[in-house]
Parts: structure tokens; C-alpha cells; sequence
């Protein structure tokens, strides 16, 4: 994965969803927005090691490397930074054993399951909108 030459936000971020297909979304402290769980990347961190600390930290969650896939890196308007941009490195959860021991955590405020016919009524972040509904099977689009 290419680094980020400029001065967009770096961070990793998780697909996940539960059994029942619902889309994990988590929503920071003093923000409107919900947004996938993840955080911003350390000096010398791989975006995996990064992505495991951040579940960890804010979902108190310890989960193996081997049940994450890379899907893509793309950008974003950050919507907690006005006028900046995020430049998300999105991993997919591949198993969804361990989800209901999730918990909000740190600067987390509240944890929310989505579910897929009701996605567009909340208020999410750009980059999930950008790169979540290629993820749900079975998506009819926006």
C-alpha cells in the first residue's frame, strides 16, 4: 500500500458486520457522524498492526490478522476536520465471531449495528458512504 505524500488524514478502517448483516458503525465523542471503526496510523505501524490497536483500544476487541482482508484505499472528506481530507486504508472483517463483544471504548460514544435497509437514514461519514455498499451483499445502490 502506497503512503500517504501529502497532508491527508491517514487512517485504517474495518468493514464488519454481525450475523444478522448489519453494518458495525461507531460514532466519536462530541461528533454527529458514524463512521467505521478504525483510527489514525503510527509512525512505523502497518496499517493491519494500526487497525488491531485501534479495535482494541476503542471496542476492547482482539482480533486476529488472518480475518482481515484489504479491500481498498481511498479519500474522503473528513467530516470531524472541515476542509481536510481522510485517506482510509478499509480492511474487511472476514468472520463475525468475537462482534458481540464489542463495546464503546476510549473516545468511542456509542456503537450502532445498521442495517442495510436503513443505512441512508443516518448520519455517516463520507468514507463510509464511499466504500461500504460494494461490501453488502445483495446492495441495490444509493
Amino acid at each position: 500500500m502506497e503512503r500517504n505524500d501529502n497532508q491527508d488524514i491517514e487512517i485504517v478502517v474495518a468493514i464488519m458486520f454481525d450475523p444478522a448483516n448489519r453494518l458495525l458503525a461507531v460514532r466519536k465523542k462530541g461528533s454527529i457522524y458514524y463512521q467505521l471503526p478504525g483510527g489514525k496510523i503510527r509512525a512505523n505501524e502497518t496499517e493491519l498492526a494500526a487497525l488491531q490497536r485501534e479495535l482494541k483500544e476503542e471496542l476492547g476487541v482482539d482480533l486476529p490478522a488472518e480475518d482481515f482482508r484489504f479491500i481498498t484505499t481511498e479519500k474522503a472528506e473528513a467530516v470531524n476536520e472541515k476542509g481536510r481530507r481522510v485517506r482510509g486504508h478499509v480492511f474487511r472483517y472476514t468472520s463475525r465471531a468475537e462482534v458481540a463483544q464489542i463495546q464503546a471504548l476510549a473516545e468511542i460514544e456509542e456503537v450502532q449495528w445498521i442495517r442495510q435497509d436503513q443505512w441512508e437514514t443516518w448520519d455517516l461519514a463520507n468514507l463510509l458512504r464511499k466504500v461500504v455498499p460494494s461490501q453488502w451483499s445483495g446492495f441495490q445502490g444509493l
